[in-house]
């Protein structure tokens, strides 16, 4: 991929499944090559998951991988690099073509050096063939309950306050000085 201004990443790997009556498991070996503006970075990753099939309809899968650190601590590259991650979910499809993942994952946050945990929500679509459409919603609904709770519902920035809305108490107007 070339994330042109940004940086260039080169990818390869190696997956290995197998499935034995309702239990699929799934490994993995990668590596990746960061290039960017007076840098080159290699990353080495391994992982899997770990797959139960109850019905044709309801399935539970753990997952997780570890990828060595990259180096790169430029804020706008850190949502493209690989970082280690684990976790669960159950897939239930409530129609032939529809469906919805639900669980948690937890990774380890580039950004703060520490571990978030966050939900998975991820209605899907499955196509005749087989294939997947869907879209992780958990992160989303995440936020919007934590602010929720937080204090004051909407409009609670925590300490940075809303950029939109003037902080001065409603109906103060302070004149600028001529």
């Amino acid at each position: 991929a070339h994330l042109q201004g940004l940086m260039g990443i080169e990818t390869g790997s190696v997956n290995f499944m197998q499935q034995m009556g309702p239990v699929t498991v799934t490994l993995f070996g990668s590596a990746t090559k960061y290039g960017y503006f007076r840098g080159l970075s290699t990353t080495y990753g391994f992982g899997g998951a770990l797959t139960y099939r109850f019905s044709d309809n309801l399935s539970m899968t753990v997952f997780g991988s570890y990828n060595s650190a990259a180096g790169i601590t430029q804020p706008a590259m850190m949502g493209y690099v690989s970082t280690p991650v684990f976790g669960g979910y159950l897939d239930w499809r409530f129609h032939p073509h529809w469906g919805v993942k639900a669980g948690a994952q937890s990774y380890r946050s580039l950004a703060y050096g520490r571990w978030e945990t966050q939900p998975m929500v991820i209605p899907y679509y499955r196509t005749s063939s087989g294939a997947e459409i869907g879209i992780d919603v958990g992160g989303i609904i995440y936020q919007v309950i934590r602010s929720a709770a937080s204090g004051s519902g909407s409009g609670n920035w925590g300490n940075l306050g809303n950029p939109t809305i003037d902080p001065r108490p409603s109906g103060v107007f302070i004149r600028p000085r001529d």
